[in-house]
């Protein structure tokens, strides 16, 4: 069952959740010089080179049900990318380094019983790799960026302020009349306090 933010969570989306845990699943990758919990953007030096990065794409959520019935319940589509970028004087060589990454992923992400164990997401609904040549300042490299989305079921149950835990039920008979007619009436008077679990 996938992760239910409580009230107390709602500072932290299921969406961070999965990038953090994405992340540290990333950083088992060796031979990288640099690791970003970031996208690559323009900014990367050539002596950052080998890079990975590890960043949030997307959340996008619908109804998981009846909208207007009950707390707001979501099945959301979580979607997470990395970029690595590879310096190797030999192309062939960029190209298998890139291969042999996405690879790692791919059982980082979809086999590592660390990572799919099914109370952080529903599961995988699609993974995609792209590659591409280009350079860091006149240093030749490729890139490859691996995109995958994850499906997540949220309920946001409201924030109570009331907690209604007792009822408290008083009766009281007479009531009103003049001061003599409640003097000369016989008083009844009862207090239940009902538990509302």
């Amino acid at each position: 069952m996938s992760k239910v933010i409580t009230p107390g969570e709602m500072g932290i989306t299921t969406c961070t959740h999965i990038w953090d845990a994405a992340w540290n699943q990333a950083l088992k990758i060796p031979g990288f010089k640099t690791y970003r919990q970031a996208p690559l953007l323009q900014q990367t030096q050539p002596e950052e080179l080998d890079v990975l990065a590890c960043y949030m794409l997307s959340n996008e959520g619908n109804a998981d049900g009846v909208s207007s019935v009950g707390p707001v319940r979501l099945r959301e589509q979580v979607q997470i990318g990395f970029s690595g970028i590879i310096q190797d004087s030999d192309a062939g060589n960029q190209h298998r380094k890139l291969a042999w990454c996405t690879g790692a992923l791919d059982e980082l992400l979809l086999r590592d019983p660390a990572f799919v164990k099914f109370d952080l997401f529903e599961g995988v609904e699609r993974r995609a790799i792209k590659y591409s040549t280009g350079q860091v300042g006149q240093t030749a490299c490729t890139e490859f960026q691996y995109i995958i989305t994850f499906s997540v079921r949220n309920v946001w149950e409201p924030v109570i302020t009331d907690d209604f835990l007792t009822m408290h039920l008083e009766t009281i008979f007479p009531l009103g009349g003049t001061e003599d007619e409640i003097a000369h009436t016989l008083q009844v008077r009862a207090v239940w306090d009902i538990p509302q679990n």
